[in-house]
């Protein structure tokens, strides 16, 4: 009597693990074979059985991590694109501000070497003045000194 009970109980579990599996709840109805098994060890069904719904839970879960990571690796990529952009602008507003910054400095250089070079000219312009003003001073002119020199 006892294996009888053993074998019906198995059968409910199978029929169990049957209705889990066209529900494609893998795992449950890998788990009802598997308690099944242990009552009824030689239930020929029961191999086939366990092997299909390993490898069906095996496939489901796959695609669930495949669909997980594809959905993660979407999602980083974006995230990825996005801070490359970003350290891509950032490299931009850098080379600007150091081009602008350059540019500042040759316009103050430039400016520098402008008021050097009237600071230098000046003073020329000046002796130059001066020295002209001096010639005049102690130069003769040049008609009166023809005219003495007739006159001797």
């Amino acid at each position: 009597m006892e294996i009888q009970n053993r074998r019906a109980q198995a059968q409910q579990l199978i029929s169990a693990g049957d209705d889990f599996f066209r529900d494609e709840q893998y795992r449950e109805a890998l788990d009802r074979y598997q308690q099944a098994q242990r009552l009824d060890r030689d239930n020929a069904q029961l191999p086939a059985k366990l092997a299909m719904a390993e490898r069906s839970h095996r496939n489901a879960r796959g695609q669930t991590v495949r669909s997980t990571v594809g959905m993660v690796s979407w999602g980083a990529t974006r995230i990825i694109s996005e801070y490359i952009n970003y350290k891509r602008e950032q490299e931009a507003r850098k080379k600007a501000e150091a081009e602008k910054a350059a540019e500042e400095a040759r316009r103050e250089a430039a400016k520098k070497k402008r008021e050097n070079r009237r600071a230098e000219a000046e003073p020329v312009e000046d002796k130059k003045e001066e020295n002209i003003e001096l010639e005049k001073e102690t130069e003769t002119p040049p008609e009166n000194s023809r005219a003495k020199k007739k006159v001797k």
